[in-house]
């Protein structure tokens, strides 16, 4: 079998609501259609607008039909299997599609897809920590003698990015090897209770390093949780802070907010925070 990387011409963020439109109207094309090409109209920055042929027809569904999560024509088109198992598994307690549960379901689901249709570049990417974007691209089309675009290449690279497999830094491909571990097994993930204690311990350990007097960056903190908690997904770190327990007998968790925008904190209560401080209960800051 000839290996390809898929012809994929709509961004990953899309997916989830664009499976949720299909999902509702099964077998009606035209408001399919009308309701996708509504959505991704309101996303574009472009001048010209793209007719709904285009748009949807050309663009859209031909994606998702790459990424084998719909099938049959017009009024015919539904969810595959696949995408109807990714679908609801993806929902919350309002039969909504949860983000950070999508994308979870959806790394596992690409490193299948691959397995089994496609370049393995997932595989490929587990034997490295990071990587020039120029020079993988050679070694998969040169020496592993995969033949592909390199737009399709760099579309394909946005969605492992999505889904946190990698992240890009200056040209340069950085592996997030739990992430992948992570979609390879069926470990759930930490309770709150155990997030909390490593968490602390995370902070012992850095906070006598800090140059802020005690107050620990959260991507800091974070980097040290996701090294000691292999089952812990890129978003559920984001997820499990604000539900915490932030005073207990012992221990007093605070946050604070930087004093100028900085990437990488969280919102909580309306509010964004960047640093974190725990201090035992009783003693004063």
């Amino acid at each position: 079998m000839n290996r390809e990387i898929p012809a994929l011409k709509i961004k990953p963020d899309t997916i989830s609501y664009i499976l949720s439109i299909i999902k509702k109207n099964e077998h009606n094309y035209s408001v399919i259609t009308n309701e996708i090409y509504a959505y991704l109209i309101n996303l574009s920055k472009r001048t010209q607008k793209p007719s709904p042929k285009n748009l949807v027809r050309a663009v859209a569904l031909p994606s998702l039909r790459h990424l084998k999560l719909i099938e049959g024509d017009e009024n015919d088109i539904q969810l595959t299997p696949q995408g109807n198992s990714l679908y609801y598994s993806s929902l919350n307690n309002l039969n909504l599609v949860d983000d950070s549960k999508f994308r979870k379901e959806f790394a596992k689901y690409l490193i299948l897809l691959e397995e089994k249709y496609y370049v393995s570049i997932i595989n490929e990417l587990k034997t490295y920590n990071k990587i020039k974007i120029s020079d993988f691209s050679i070694y998969l089309f040169e020496e592993k003698n995969y033949k592909f675009s390199f737009d399709r290449f760099h579309r394909w690279l946005n969605y492992l990015k999505y889904v946190g497999f990698i992240s890009v830094q200056k040209k340069m491909i950085v592996v997030n090897q739990s992430q992948i571990l992570n979609a390879q097994s069926n470990e759930k993930p930490p309770s709150l209770k155990y997030f909390r204690e490593k968490l602390i311990e995370s902070y012992l350990k850095l906070a006598p390093k800090s140059e802020f007097l005690g107050y620990v960056p959260i991507p800091l903190l974070k980097n040290e949780i996701y090294s000691i908690i292999s089952n812990l997904w890129d978003q559920d770190f984001y997820d499990m802070l604000p539900k915490i327990n932030r005073e207990d007998n012992n221990t007093v968790i605070a946050f604070s907010e930087p004093m100028k925008w900085v990437n990488g904190g969280i919102n909580i209560d309306g509010k964004y925070y960047y640093y974190i401080y725990i201090r035992k209960k009783g003693d004063v800051k």
